[in-house]
């Protein structure tokens, strides 16, 4: 058995960064991809696999080779704040997926911080539609990263 695995890889000075163990891949996909957004130094980077509807996963990685995962975290935060604020979400919670890289337009890394807008919906389906502007707060220490939800605001 062959074990598929990616890499953040400098092409500038032509030397593997890092082996991004906190994502898992899944290979033979007809569609989604991967897609990266850096931190202006580009010391950390947003690595997200997409899917058809949403992302699949999602980690934080720096390139000293500390990561996380991010990507049910910010599907819990997501799913707890409209369960508690929106009687819609509950009649169907278990039809939602919670897509952030759609809207990449609005992802923003700054030192410690991260900024997603989450659109929680229904595939395929104008039943329900809701989206939120979630912040998070990160830390990098060493070879681990803290990740914390800060607030979330419907947009």
């Amino acid at each position: 058995m062959r074990v598929r695995r990616n890499y953040l890889y400098d092409i500038n000075t032509d030397s593997l960064i890092t082996n991004i163990r906190s994502c898992k891949p899944m290979p033979y996909q007809s569609y989604g991809g991967i897609s990266t957004t850096w931190r202006y130094d580009s010391q950390v980077a947003l690595i997200t696999y997409n899917d058809r509807w949403a992302p699949r996963d999602a980690c934080l990685v720096s390139v000293n080779g500390a990561q996380i995962n991010v990507y049910n975290q910010i599907q819990r935060d997501a799913r707890a704040y409209l369960a508690n604020r929106d009687i819609n979400f509950l009649k169907n919670k278990n039809n939602l997926v919670v897509d952030f890289f759609r809207n990449d337009y609005l992802l923003r890394m700054t030192n410690n911080r991260l900024t997603v807008l989450a659109t929680v919906y229904t595939p395929k389906s104008r039943v329900y539609s809701q989206s939120l502007l979630m912040n998070y707060r990160y830390q990098v220490i060493g070879t681990l990263i803290e990740f914390h939800l800060v607030d979330i605001q419907r947009t």
